[in-house]
């Protein structure tokens, strides 16, 4: 089981001089906010990936963790469960941009977002396929992304779970 009671174990985690980047499989937010601001803390991560929100729209702006800040996310509309969110550590907030990742996403198949942390020079993105998503259409959208990324040199963190 996954540092979160009640979630798989689906926790990965990266770090590059020493910031860290954390990446969950939460399977739905509901209640396990204060269980995930726990987590977050304890691990010390500047960057929490998470894939599987299962929130709504503005659903998602009301999961407030605590030294976090959501950064960008994406959530779906006409199907079930999915989404990817980022969140930043308080620290970080002044130096980000959000990506716009939007026109990549197709529900279900490509799922991201993503930001870029100016003063690291790091550009972090969160990706999800459901295990019912087309494949093909995943790397192709995966494609597309790394070409439109592959213009800044820049560090890239890619987490992502399928």
């Amino acid at each position: 089981m996954s540092p979160l009671a009640g979630t798989p174990d689906l926790f990965e985690s990266n770090s590059i001089n020493g910031f860290k980047v954390g990446f969950l499989n939460i399977q739905g937010m509901g209640e396990k906010s204060i269980l995930l601001d726990k987590f977050c803390l304890e691990n010390g991560f500047g960057v929490i990936c998470i894939c599987e929100h299962w929130c709504k729209g503005v659903e998602l702006d009301y999961k407030i963790l605590e030294n976090y800040v959501l950064s960008s996310s994406f959530c779906r509309v006409h199907f079930l469960h999915g989404g990817v969110a980022i969140y930043l550590r308080d620290q970080f907030v002044a130096n980000f941009a959000k990506l716009d990742l939007e026109y990549l996403c197709i529900e279900k198949h490509f799922e991201s977002t993503g930001v870029v942390i100016g003063n690291l020079k790091l550009i972090i993105i969160a990706l999800y396929r459901s295990p019912t998503g087309n494949p093909d259409i995943f790397l192709e959208r995966f494609d597309d992304l790394m070409m439109m990324l592959g213009k800044p040199k820049w560090k890239k963190f890619k987490c992502y779970r399928r």
